[in-house]
Parts: structure tokens; C-alpha cells; sequence
């Protein structure tokens, strides 16, 4: 794990971005502008690296780490603004939807590639990923 402090959040979320924009080429889509529609994976992302619980419900998820703090590298993306201009609470936690096989799931199905994610992020910065355990 590594400090969640603002120079490796910010870091993280331009990694995160790169890969996003990646990913989109791969699957023939127009790049992307922001890290909008891109939760699950940036918040698996985030946990691999800062540690911390995936929270969220059915429009946004996001980290909570054990102190409280809440990491969202999407916090700018143009659909958690939506969010936040209906009138909505994007960090609103259900538990019982987080908790639900559907979630599970989908979550399980991005965590191949987050993982390779946070091990090029980890040895960029001339650290080694530790093994993902909460699975």
C-alpha cells in the first residue's frame, strides 16, 4: 500500500486515465474525456493502492479508508457532477446493493486488469504490489 496523500492520488488518477483511454481503443470506442462510467475500476485501482473498503451504490462507487477519508479518482468526471446536480450524494453507501452477487460479480470481472494495473502504477514507482487478498 502506499500514502494516500494528494501528489499519489493525483498520480493514480492520471494513470488511471491513461489506461481508461486504453481501454476504450481497445474495444474500438472514441477516447474518452474524463474518467466518467470508469467507478468500478478506479476504485479497485484505488484500494489496491491505498487500501480501504469499495463503498457506493447504484450510480458511483468510491474507497473509504479505515480513517475516514474517502478517495474518489473520479470526483471530477463529468457523470459524478451529474450526480451531484440532480441533487444526488454520489458517496451515498447501500450496503445491501454493494453487497449484492451482481455487484460482486462485476467488480471480479475487473479485477484481472486493475491488478495489472497497480503493478505497472507499484513498479513505476519503484515499488513491489503485494498480493490482493480481499477478493
Amino acid at each position: 500500500r502506499i500514502e494516500s496523500n494528494p501528489e499519489n492520488i493525483a498520480a493514480a488518477r492520471s494513470f488511471a486515465f491513461r489506461k481508461w483511454q486504453e481501454r476504450s481503443a481497445e474495444r474500438g470506442l472514441p477516447p474518452p474525456h474524463d474518467l466518467s462510467n470508469s467507478c468500478k475500476f478506479t476504485s479497485l485501482f484505488a484500494q489496491s493502492l491505498f487500501g480501504g473498503e469499495i463503498r457506493g451504490n447504484y450510480f458511483h462507487f468510491h474507497v473509504r479508508l479505515p480513517s475516514g477519508e474517502r478517495i474518489d479518482l473520479n470526483e471530477q468526471a463529468t457523470d459524478v457532477q451529474a450526480i451531484k446536480d440532480r441533487g444526488s450524494n454520489p458517496y451515498l453507501h447501500e450496503r445491501a446493493f454493494m453487497r449484492s452477487r451482481d455487484v460482486r460479480e462485476s467488480l471480479k470481472s475487473c479485477r484481472p486488469r486493475v491488478e495489472q494495473w497497480a503493478e505497472e502504477f507499484l513498479e513505476k514507482l519503484g515499488m513491489e504490489a503485494a498480493p490482493d487478498r480481499s477478493a
